[in-house]
């Protein structure tokens, strides 16, 4: 056999070729395999954090509404003192003693809209935890579709995800909707 200097062979040519072709191949399937496992640590990172908002949404809104539902009685037994002082202070500790009196009273409004404000304070945070539960069941969605598929999820699985426990991220519901899913029949609420 005779060789030539500078020429490389069909042999060579096509051991590079497969060489190539299998870098190539090592390469993509270390990319895939590195965005298929950053996309979960993302995708967790953002079920947990929501998980969490929810929970400050609901904590804050609860609070909030418990303070709330304190102004009310205040107000109300700071009318009563106001009220009983003006009483006091007109006709004296033991009342108008005078046997027939023409007066014209003006005394204290009580003030209803404290109560609308509380009732608006209930729905805008009724409707922010909703928004927050939904935020919450979407990335759970999205994260168990990606386990459940074929590819992504075997190399998901085999990269050891779900790192967290997905049972423990559960969206608070009533007992009214428990009982009406559970028994089949929404009884509706009753009010009073």
């Amino acid at each position: 056999m005779k060789y030539q200097e500078g020429k490389i062979s069909t042999g060579a040519i096509a051991a590079l070729a497969v060489l190539g072709c299998a870098v190539l191949i090592g390469v993509l399937m270390l990319v895939m395999f590195i965005g298929t496992f950053n996309t979960a640590v993302e995708l967790e990172k953002g079920l947990e954090a929501s998980y969490e908002d929810s929970q400050n949404v609901l904590s804050q809104y609860s609070l909030k509404i418990a303070e709330s539902a304190q102004i009310p009685e205040m107000y109300t037994n700071d009318l009563k003192a106001v009220y009983t002082a003006t009483v006091q202070g007109r006709y004296g500790e033991a009342g108008s003693q005078a046997m027939m009196q023409w007066i014209q009273e003006h005394n204290p409004n009580f003030d209803a809209s404290l109560y609308k404000t509380i009732q608006q304070q209930i729905e805008a945070g009724r409707n922010k935890f909703e928004v927050s539960q939904r935020l919450v069941i979407e990335k759970k969605k999205i994260y168990e579709t990606q386990l459940s598929y074929a590819v992504t999820g075997t190399l998901l699985r085999i990269m050891g995800f779900p790192k967290i426990d997905l049972d423990k991220i559960k969206i608070v519901k009533s007992e009214h909707s428990n009982n009406a899913f559970s028994s089949g029949v929404d009884k509706g609420l009753k009010l009073r």
